[in-house]
């Protein structure tokens, strides 16, 4: 006599279990980000595999100025645009850094 067992009651895999692993780090990062020169100085924002970090820089001596890091792109602009604008004019703009970061023509770099 031949015993039939079904399908579904055995479990999938048959028991085999797989275990997935994943990197810490992403196995192959592509350095990005963008800069430009406002008021003489160097702004920058670059991407790493967690965050991008904003800085800014005189852009004759290239001597840091600031150095912060945010989760988005955006927030690295609009974070190296503050700094700027503050050191430049003591606070004395009357537009906002987000709206002045989103009209300058960042260039991307690779």
């Amino acid at each position: 006599m031949t015993q039939t067992t079904s399908a579904a009651a055995q479990p999938p895999m048959c028991g085999r279990r797989s275990a997935m692993v994943r990197p810490s780090q992403p196995l192959i990062h592509i350095r990005s980000g963008y800069r430009i020169q406002w008021h003489e100085l160097a702004l920058s924002v670059e991407s790493d595999s967690l965050q991008w970090t904003a800085r800014v820089a005189r852009a004759a001596t290239c001597e840091r100025l600031y150095e912060g890091h945010r989760s988005g792109l955006q927030a690295a602009k609009v974070a190296a645009l503050e700094f700027a604008m503050i050191a430049q004019l003591d606070g004395g703009w009357n537009r906002s850094p987000e709206a002045v970061a989103s009209q300058l023509p960042w260039q991307e770099y690779w």
